[in-house]
C-alpha cells in the first residue's frame, strides 16, 4: 500500500499524462470550440455531477441540462458520460 504522497504523485501522473499527448488534440480542439453554455455544462458533466446538480449550479432546468448534454455528446462524438469523462480526464480536463 502506498502512502498519501506516492499515491498523489501517481494519480497526478495519470490525470495529466494526456495534456501533451497529441492523440487528444482533436478532442481538445472540439472541446475548445464548444459554445460557452455547453462548455460550462461540459465542465460540470466531467465531474460526474448529476443533471439536477448541474442545473442548480448553472441556474437551468433539468430539461435544458439534458438538452445541452445531448448537444455535447453530438459535438464531441460520444454517447455516454463515462466514456466522455474518461477521455476528458486523459486529455487533461
Amino acid at each position: 500500500m502506498f502512502g498519501p504522497r506516492p499515491t498523489s504523485i501517481l494519480a497526478d501522473s495519470y490525470l495529466y499524462s494526456g495534456r501533451n499527448d497529441p492523440g487528444y488534440d482533436a478532442f481538445r480542439d472540439r472541446v475548445e470550440r464548444l459554445p460557452n453554455h455547453l462548455r460550462a455544462t461540459f465542465d460540470l458533466l466531467i465531474q460526474a455531477l448529476p443533471n439536477k446538480t448541474i442545473a442548480k449550479r448553472l441556474g437551468l432546468s433539468e430539461a435544458t441540462v439534458r438538452s445541452y448534454i445531448s448537444e455535447i455528446f453530438a459535438a464531441l462524438g460520444y454517447t455516454n458520460r463515462g466514456e466522455l469523462t474518461i477521455t476528458a480526464i486523459k486529455a487533461g480536463y
